[in-house]
C-alpha cells in the first residue's frame, strides 16, 4: 500500500510537470475574422493546444482511475492490519509452543531419571528389608513387615493407580 501511495504521488507530480510543458496560452492572440476563421493563430499554436487537451484528458482520466484505486487500497488497510495481527499473533504462538516443547522434553527426561533413582532407591530398600528379615530376631519381623506395607506399589501396578487418580499428558502428570 505504501508503494502504490508513492507511485501515486508520483502521478501527480507528472501532472503537475505537464502543466508546466502547457502552451503559452498569452502568446495566442486569436481574433475572429469577418468570415469566421481565425487570424493572429499559427497551425503550430492550434497543434500545441489540441496536444495539451489531449493529455489533459488523459491525466483527468488517469486521476479519476487513480483515486478509485486509492478508495479501495483504503478500504483493504483495516483487513491488511488485522491480518497482520492475527499473523503476528500466530507467530508468537509457534514461539511459545516451541518453548514449551523443549520443556516438556527436559522435563521428561527429568522425570525419567528421577523414576530411574525411585526404582533403585526401592529396590535397595527392598534389598535392606530382605537382609533385616533374614537376619534380625524374631520379635522385630513385624517391624520388617510394617516397612513393607509403607513401601509403594511395585512398578507392575503404579501405572494402572496413576491412572486412577490423575490424567497424564504428553507423558505428563495433570
Amino acid at each position: 500500500l505504501e508503494k502504490q501511495r508513492k507511485a501515486l504521488q508520483g502521478n501527480v507530480k507528472l501532472l503537475k510537470a505537464v502543466e508546466k510543458v502547457k502552451p503559452d496560452l498569452d502568446a495566442i492572440q486569436p481574433e475572429k475574422t469577418l468570415t469566421g476563421a481565425v487570424k493572429g493563430v499559427t497551425v503550430e499554436q492550434v497543434k500545441e493546444l489540441k496536444a495539451a487537451v489531449i493529455r489533459g484528458a488523459a491525466a483527468e482520466q488517469k486521476v479519476r482511475e487513480l483515486k478509485v484505486e486509492n478508495q479501495q487500497l483504503q478500504q483493504k488497510i483495516p483487513s491488511t492490519k488485522e491480518k497482520l495481527k492475527e499473523a503476528q499473533e500466530r507467530q508468537r504462538l509457534e514461539n511459545e509452543n516451541r518453548q514449551l516443547k523443549v520443556q516438556v522434553e527436559y522435563l521428561e527426561e527429568d522425570l525419567s531419571r528421577a523414576r530411574g533413582f525411585s526404582a533403585r532407591l526401592q529396590e535397595g530398600i527392598g534389598a535392606v528389608l530382605d537382609f533385616l528379615d533374614r537376619h534380625l530376631p524374631e520379635q522385630f519381623r513385624p517391624l520388617v513387615e510394617k516397612a513393607r506395607e509403607l513401601l509403594p506399589v511395585p512398578e507392575v501396578q503404579q501405572p494402572e493407580r496413576e491412572q486412577e487418580r490423575s490424567h497424564t499428558w504428553g507423558g505428563m502428570e495433570l
